[in-house]
Order: C-alpha cells, then sequence, then structure tokens
C-alpha cells in the first residue's frame, strides 16, 4: 500500500496486466480477498502450461469447479457448484499471457463474483520440474449469493488453492488423484485412462 502511494503503481495490477482505469479494472486492488500458492511438478514447463492453458481441463483437478467453456476471443465460462447444488457462473477474459511463462484473466462485468487471477510457470531449482505459482484475487457480491460464493471459495482461501495446486501435481505425474471414488472404480485402470487422456490434451 505505501508502494503504491509513492509510486502510483499496483504490484498485483502489473502481475495480473490489469489496469486501474473503469473501462479495464473489474476487482479493485483493496477490495475482495486475495490468495497465493505454489507447487512444483515433476513435468516439463511445456507440458504443465499446456495443460493449464487449456481452462477446460480445471475441473478434472479443481473440486469446486464444474466447467469451463472456451468462447471467442480467448474469454471462457465458467461454472463452479456449491453447497446444495448451487451454481456459481461468470465469463472470464485472457489479459496477459506469455506462452510457457505466464497466463492471467479477469471476470468480466455481469459476472456472479468479481475475480482474477494469474498463473506462472518457471524451472523448479535441481531440474526438479516446473513450479506453479498461482495468485487469486475475488470479490463477493453482496446479498444471499454473495455467502454462496464465500462457502464456495472457503473460509481459508489458500488452503483451497493448495489442495487443488495438489490434486494437479498428482493427476500431471501420475494421471490420477487420488480419492476413496477413484479406488472403488478401480485404481489402475482408471489411472491408465487418465494417463492417456493427460497425454492426448498435452499433444
Amino acid at each position: 500500500m505505501v508502494h503504491r502511494g509513492l509510486t502510483g503503481q499496483c504490484e498485483m495490477y502489473r502481475v495480473l496486466g490489469l489496469r486501474t482505469a473503469p473501462s479495464t479494472a473489474t476487482l479493485p486492488y483493496e477490495l475482495g480477498i486475495r490468495a497465493r500458492a505454489a507447487v512444483t511438478i515433476a513435468q516439463p514447463r511445456s507440458e504443465v502450461f499446456a495443460f493449464l492453458r487449456q481452462f477446460e481441463n480445471l475441473p478434472r483437478v479443481m473440486r469446486h469447479l464444474k466447467s469451463v467453456e472456451p468462447m471467442p476471443r480467448g474469454r471462457s465460462h465458467w461454472v463452479a457448484e456449491g453447497p446444495a447444488g448451487f451454481e456459481v457462473q461468470w465469463d472470464a477474459e485472457i489479459i496477459n499471457e506469455i506462452p510457457d511463462k505466464l497466463v492471467a484473466w479477469k471476470s468480466l462485468p455481469g459476472s456472479d463474483v468479481d475475480q482474477a487471477g494469474s498463473l506462472r510457470f518457471c524451472d523448479a531449482p535441481g531440474s526438479r520440474g516446473t513450479e506453479v505459482r498461482v495468485e487469486m484475487q475475488y470479490n463477493p457480491p453482496a446479498g444471499v449469493i454473495g455467502a454462496y460464493v464465500a462457502r464456495l471459495f472457503g473460509r481459508e482461501p489458500e488452503q483451497e488453492i493448495a489442495a487443488d495446486l495438489q490434486r494437479l501435481r498428482q493427476f500431471l505425474e501420475t494421471g490420477e488423484v487420488a480419492s476413496t471414488e477413484s479406488q472403488s472404480r478401480g485404481g489402475s485402470e482408471a489411472g491408465k485412462r487418465m494417463r492417456r487422456t493427460v497425454e492426448e490434451v498435452i499433444a
């Protein structure tokens, strides 16, 4: 906050590629909830980026996310499943992208939740694969929908994101996410199918 007051620049906006002009910024930096998390994945950076850049893959590893549908001009439609089957929906657009290094997005006006985020990719030390860093910010609306959104993201959003990243690591490294449900369906065979799916998506 002191840095922004002295320089007029916002570090979060710089990371996400957002501007403070009303025509482009839908989520004021001072408002909402911010969260960060990171994970190291034993896969090449290009493959991890290729998987995550296709946002429709995210419901495979994000527990609350129901679907992501690609739209023209770098936009996408997101649907998250909240308590009691309540759905929260928003449209987002990519605002910054550097292949194999960065992808950032923000929600569009009229969405159920104002949200912005970024994924950063770098080589992990010691040739251990790829380090993925997530930064997210969201501002639930007031009223009943806002209460559902708050519950959807959880009281500890960084813990929720960290758990999602661990599922991502498991999925990309082994082809499956460890769970009671997957074991009941015949874990090894399901894992083979999931690994083939990962290979197809990356290809």
